[in-house]
């Protein structure tokens, strides 16, 4: 959650802090206490405070300290050459933004360069579960124009058609070895037709 504090309404958060009964929190517990007070104070907040959810992005592995502080100059650069609409502001924003593209690449190549299985595995492998993403679906099989929710059933019904009774025995068209160490006598009667 980002809070706006500079957009908040503390007249009204005052007002709603001095009308809270604080009186009636105070038990023997501490512990009760605190939670009670937090509680109270947190929904006065989200009630005068403009704030918003923010989702985490997985933080890709090669982004360090320095390199989200670049990001964040070069947003400010941006948003400032945007709002004053400057051409000397928008020439910073562009150094600013070179220079955190060229950064990233870097950054980005020095870590796959000392990227490998032999020396951290467990580095190796979540590193590649990052970049693969999810793993897409098995899209569901038609038959006659139907989807069939067990692609294993379909699958299963076409190669028992395919296979069930159209091949010959196996055993007839197995060649048998008549030389060398693995050459039994039973094969060679069977050979032999005896």
């Amino acid at each position: 959650t980002v809070w706006r504090y500079g957009a908040g309404d503390w007249e009204k958060a005052n007002e709603r802090l001095a009308s809270v009964p604080w009186s009636t929190l105070i038990n023997s517990d501490v512990n009760s206490s605190w939670v009670c007070f937090k509680n109270i104070f947190l929904d006065i907040m989200e009630e005068c405070v403009p704030h918003k959810r923010v989702l985490m992005k997985k933080n890709l592995p090669w982004l360090t300290k320095p390199l989200v502080r670049q990001i964040q100059k070069r947003n400010r650069l941006f948003h400032a050459a945007k709002k004053k609409k400057d051409d000397r502001d928008w020439q910073k924003f562009r150094r600013a933004r070179n220079k955190v593209v060229k950064l990233l690449r870097s950054a980005k190549h020095r870590y796959f360069a000392n990227l490998s299985v032999q020396s951290n595995p467990k580095r190796f492998w979540s590193t590649m579960k990052l970049m693969k993403g999810n793993k897409p679906t098995i899209p569901p099989l038609f038959v006659n124009g139907q989807e069939r929710c067990k692609n294993s059933e379909v699958l299963n019904e076409f190669f028992s058609k395919c296979f069930n009774r159209s091949l010959p025995p196996l055993d007839s068209q197995l060649p048998f070895e008549t030389t060398g160490p693995s050459a039994t006598a039973a094969t060679r009667q069977k050979r032999r037709g005896t």
